[in-house]
């Protein structure tokens, strides 16, 4: 669990060790209550001592979030309709981890690279400015 200045963020590993997503949860501050939750589907990249995190915003696959736990600022990266499940089912991956690579962070902006379906690797990036 770690505290930020709206929240407090608790990582919810349903499996210990690797090799499984965890559950970013939410929690209000001050009554303990559930205020989001990122489930394992929709999550991308994030650790507990990190303070942003990559998941998409529903199961259409089409949006990737880059949320900013000190500011509470969200970052969209589009992508086409299927080209994550394409990808997923090229390359027999569990998790969307799996398919990013080289994920990097400064201040100004968010670079990774994606396996696209025909085995190349995307280079795409999200500004923060």
């Amino acid at each position: 669990m770690k505290e930020y200045p709206n929240y407090l963020l608790f990582q919810h590993k349903w499996i210990s060790g690797c090799c499984d997503s965890p559950d970013m949860i939410f929690l209000n501050k001050e009554t303990g209550e559930e205020i989001k939750r990122i489930p394992k589907d929709q999550f991308v990249w994030g650790d507990i001592e990190k303070d942003y995190l990559l998941y998409f915003s529903d199961t259409t696959f089409t949006s990737l979030i880059l949320l900013d736990h000190l500011t509470d600022k969200m970052y969209t990266m589009k992508f086409e309709s299927n080209q994550i499940e394409n990808s997923l089912l090229q390359y027999q991956v569990m998790r969307f981890t799996d398919l990013f690579e080289n994920i990097e962070k400064d201040e100004n902006e968010l670079v990774l690279e994606f396996r696209l379906d025909n085995g190349k690797m995307a280079k795409n990036s999200i500004k923060l400015k």
